[in-house]
């Protein structure tokens, strides 16, 4: 085949794949539903704050759902941060006379949102929880981080953590903040002890989407496999990739650990995984939160961090929650 047919070819191929991925994900569909039954509360993960999840809020709210954003210790163990998470969604349930919420946690969140039901008594206040890139298994990143500052005196780490937490939350919040027992809630180390005890509940509808982008957008050799267990679809053609956010390019080789996991730059898929998985959303981990990126939709993967949004409480809302 001559130079130009090759080069005509992969730009063929290239169309066709964008084409399929906008019709697959319906994204020429204008989109129409109800407003959910329930309440949605946005949780947000660690190292952030309500504003982190402001995006998501202003995509939402025009829809007609009624919205909350919650705000925790951006550096704190699980335990602190669903104790505050739990009385304000007691105020919310009060001042909107609603019986139950549903959870939009992104990262962390949704540990904070599991720790809540499971060991506090909200399942039956909490309608359903969909997790988004939330390191159910622990990432990685975490443990490293904890091993590279092990000879750094608490004290130092407690006022960085509080420094980086004024630009997140109110003082009386980033005064709360813990660097190691923050970093150690999501790390490996402590997922398995988590997960044993952290018990889901039968009357909680659990679902949960991973963030999959790669370096230079070069696809990995696992994401399919990784991206389409338990029946989820891949979100995208094979050869279309998400590209990493350069500021998280050298967090990468920490995040896959030793099995090289596909990971949105913070979460393994593997570890993202809970409940009914709905797959892989071409995006990293900010570019999930809209975070970084100019104004949706990505022009390579096509993919709308709104629209994402907007689906996700549509379907909430036609399950009857």
């Amino acid at each position: 085949m001559k130079p130009f047919e090759t080069l005509a070819l992969m730009a063929l191929t290239l169309i066709a794949g964008i084409l399929y991925y906008d019709i697959k994900a319906g994204l020429r569909e204008p989109l129409q539903g109800q407003p959910t039954q329930y309440p949605i509360v946005l949780a947000h993960g660690l190292l952030a704050g309500p504003r982190s999840m402001a995006y998501v809020e202003q995509g939402l709210a025009p829809d007609g759902h009624q919205i909350f954003v919650t705000t925790v210790p951006t550096i704190h163990n699980v335990k602190t941060r669903a104790n505050l998470l739990g009385f304000q969604i007691n105020k919310i349930l009060e001042d909107t006379g609603s019986e139950k919420v549903n959870i939009i946690a992104h990262s962390m969140g949704g540990l904070d949102a599991r720790y809540l039901i499971s060991k506090m008594g909200y399942e039956d206040k909490i309608a359903s929880l969909s997790t988004v890139a939330t390191p159910h298994r622990g990432t990685p990143l975490a443990d490293w981080l904890l091993n590279w500052t092990r000879k750094i005196s608490e004290e130092r780490l407690n006022n960085l953590a509080k420094q980086t937490s004024l630009r997140f939350a109110p003082e009386e919040i980033a005064n709360l903040a813990d660097f190691r027992l923050g970093f150690l809630g999501i790390s490996v180390q402590t997922a398995d002890q988590f997960n044993q005890e952290i018990i889901d509940s039968d009357k909680v509808y659990y679902q949960s989407w991973a963030g999959l982008s790669n370096v230079f957008g070069k696809a990995h050799v696992n994401d399919v496999d990784e991206c389409t267990q338990d029946g989820a679809p891949f979100w995208q053609p094979r050869y279309i990739r998400d590209t990493l956010e350069w500021i998280m390019i050298p967090l990468v080789q920490f995040t896959q650990g030793a099995g090289k996991s596909p990971n949105d730059g913070v979460v393994p898929v593997p570890s993202a995984r809970w409940g009914r998985f709905r797959g892989c959303v071409p995006a990293d981990h900010l570019d999930l939160l809209g975070l970084y990126k100019d104004k949706p939709p990505n022009p390579k993967t096509g993919f709308d961090f709104i629209r994402f949004y907007r689906t996700m409480a549509y379907e909430l809302a036609e399950m009857g929650f």
